[in-house]
Order: structure tokens, then C-alpha cells, then sequence
């Protein structure tokens, strides 16, 4: 759908002033770079994907680590959110979590938490107030069986309460 460029690495002098959302989003940090421009083309691609019905869940996945799933998942969140939609980025990579450190958020409730029953979606999820369009639901802890919580009943249950709430969910 798109080729995504490697976002430039900011100077020391330009992070010091930014947020951790405004330095690890390269959509926020530099919105007019070659990296911000592909990762809007990329919004424009997925929400003309099928016709008359743009995709409400956006899944990120991969073969290997460190392609850039986390980068672009979190970039393309911060894009659609900026477009009047009301967008949550879901953290469900449970052996190595990323999401919530990129967004300067904590990360001991979130998915597995809500999986597990030990808290409530609303405990969980978090606000970033730089993009108010934008929920983040972090991993939570990491879970002996990964695969198996993904995969479950209670999973296919919170995607679809989602769908009643979010114009996008984007699943890292």
C-alpha cells in the first residue's frame, strides 16, 4: 500500500523541547518530512481499500522484529485521529510491548488485564492529550501464553464492543 522511509532522527536541541509523543512521532515532531507525508498516503490507501466501507480494524504484523510495525501502527493512530476519528492504537504485541513507552504512558493495566477480568476497558485505557482523537490501550503485563489469550472468545468479545466505540482500531 505504501513504502514508509525511515524517519529522520531528531537533534538533541529539537527533542529537548517535545513531549515523548511529539519525539516519538515523527508525524508530530517533523509533519512535513518525506516519513509524515508516506504515512499519510498510507491512510489514504487503507481507507481506499474497498469501496463505500473504509476498514475499522488495522492489524500490523510481521515475520521479524524490528520492521517498523510499532512506528508505523503508532504514526498511522496519530494521522486518522487528526482527521475528526475517533481512533485507538491497541498495544497487542505481548512478548515485547512498545506502545506505551513511545507515548510516555504507563503500562501495568491494558489488554491482558482487560483479557483477564482484573480490570475494566475503562481502567485501562489511556488519553493522550496532545491528540485528543486518540485512545491508547497498552499491553498490560506480559502473559505466559500469548497466543492463546490473542486468540480467545474474550478477545473477539472486546474487538467487538470496540467497533461500537471506535471509528478505527489499529492493533500493533
Amino acid at each position: 500500500l505504501e513504502v514508509i522511509p525511515r524517519a529522520r532522527r531528531l537533534s538533541p536541541e529539537q527533542s529537548a523541547a517535545m513531549s515523548a509523543v511529539q519525539r516519538n512521532l515523527g508525524v508530530l515532531s517533523q509533519p512535513r518530512a518525506q516519513f509524515a507525508e508516506a504515512i499519510r498516503s498510507l491512510r489514504t490507501s487503507l481507507l481506499l481499500t474497498t469501496t463505500g466501507k473504509p476498514p475499522r480494524i488495522i492489524l500490523f504484523t510481521s515475520a521479524t522484529p524490528s520492521e517498523g510495525k510499532t512506528t508505523t501502527a503508532s504514526n498511522l493512530a496519530c494521522i486518522l485521529s487528526q482527521a475528526d476519528a475517533r481512533v485507538l492504537l491497541i498495544d497487542a504485541d505481548l512478548r515485547r510491548p512498545n506502545v506505551h513507552h513511545r507515548f510516555g504512558l504507563a503500562g501495568k493495566l491494558g489488554l491482558t488485564t482487560v483479557l483477564a477480568g482484573a480490570c475494566s476497558l475503562d481502567e485501562a485505557l489511556q488519553h493522550v492529550s496532545e491528540l485528543p482523537n486518540l485512545d491508547i490501550l497498552p499491553s498490560g503485563p506480559v502473559p505466559p501464553f500469548p497466543t492463546e489469550m490473542l486468540g480467545s472468545d474474550a478477545m473477539h468479545a472486546l474487538l467487538e464492543k470496540l467497533l461500537g466505540i471506535y471509528t478505527h482500531i489499529v492493533i500493533d
